[in-house]
């Protein structure tokens, strides 16, 4: 997909609540200030300690000394310094925002520059800022190489004619291209672990991990020279090369398919998301995972130890990642996706 060189500018809605703010604070402040209130707060550090003096003419540089009685007066003074400074700088943002929506058309100056030119010129121009549809319809044309499914897997297809894996991504997809949110079914993402996390120790003493909503499969590597875990993504290779010196290396064979790679410092595991989505507004993609089958303690462990995963790399939900779970008593709502929906990626 070809780079745009400039975003779109979603600034409007913020400077508008901004602006908002300003200008209700600056009312307050304007009612409150003490204006009867004359000159300013001096303070002068003595042996450690903060002494306070009332500052109202240039000919007494001093000012007069505020006696500790009298600290309620030292803090009314305070106050009305800070305030009449900052009724200086709340109005000079104010000008200046309500400046810049006025120069830039509310921030949509350079995207109707090209919206207003004829479709016959608009053919030969690649603008900086690509219209909504220019940019989705370049983010689809990325091609992937999604999971096999097995012989036994259900024949589940979307709106949009391709194979899923159950129900309730059947319900999500369809809603998805029925709002007309740009979307990658199981599109391969290649996370990292630290060699000190517990996915390593859990290799090490040989116990099972099965992430098998993201067609991960990691199988504990043992004593012997080699172990292969082969899953439906690929194949897992660890082999143990001894040195000279008497220490052992590991290196790592990954297939294009994906799996998961195991080195002295890391383990990179690559997983397959139900869902990448669009925000075409403002460019942002989120990933969407669906837990369905949260009755089951093995499967509600592993999406745990999935999620865990997502937040180690930066994919946190209510950022960058959308999370929908069911169990047998709590099925999927349409409600509760179209709401995600108008959050997230509208």
């Amino acid at each position: 997909m070809k780079e745009e060189l400039l975003p779109p500018c979603n600034l409007e809605e913020e400077i508008e609540k901004r602006l908002k703010n300003l200008q209700t604070t600056l009312m307050e402040k304007e009612k409150e200030v003490n204006k009867k209130l004359e000159g300013h707060l001096r303070i002068a550090q003595r042996h450690g300690r903060s002494q306070f003096y009332h500052y109202t003419e240039s000919s007494n540089p001093k000012g007069r000394y505020i006696p500790l009685k009298e600290k309620d007066f030292a803090y009314k003074l305070a106050q009305k310094n800070y305030d009449t400074e900052v009724i200086i700088l709340i109005q000079k943002e104010i000008d200046a925002l309500q400046n810049y929506l006025k120069q830039t058309s509310d921030g949509r100056a350079i995207s109707e520059l090209y919206d207003s030119l004829c479709p016959a010129r608009r053919a030969l121009i690649t603008p900086v800022t690509f219209t909504d549809e220019q940019y989705a319809a370049r983010w689809q044309e990325i091609s992937w190489t999604g999971r096999p499914f097995s012989q036994e897997a259900p024949l589940l297809y979307t709106a949009r004619g391709e194979r899923v894996r159950s129900k309730s991504e059947v319900i999500i997809a369809d809603t998805l291209f029925r709002h007309k949110i740009p979307y990658r079914y199981e599109y391969p993402l290649t996370l990292r672990r630290s060699g000190t996390t517990a996915t390593r120790d859990n290799l090490e003493k040989r116990n099972h991990r099965i992430i098998s909503d993201s067609g991960i499969h990691t199988k504990a590597i043992g004593g012997g020279n080699s172990d292969t875990t082969n899953s439906a993504t690929g194949n897992t290779s660890i082999c143990n090369h001894t040195t000279s010196t008497g220490n052992t290396s590991t290196c790592n064979h990954t297939t294009s398919t994906g799996n998961t790679t195991i080195s002295g410092h890391h383990t990179s595991i690559t997983l397959h998301p139900d869902f990448l989505c669009l925000n075409t507004r403002t460019r942002q993609e989120f990933y969407w995972e669906h837990f369905g089958l949260m009755n089951d303690p093995t499967y509600s462990n592993n999406a745990a130890g999935k999620l865990r995963l997502y937040t180690e790399n930066g994919i946190l939900a209510g950022r960058n990642l959308i999370i929908t779970m069911e169990t047998l008593e709590e099925p999927l709502s349409t409600q509760t996706i179209g709401k995600l929906i108008t959050e997230f990626l509208t």
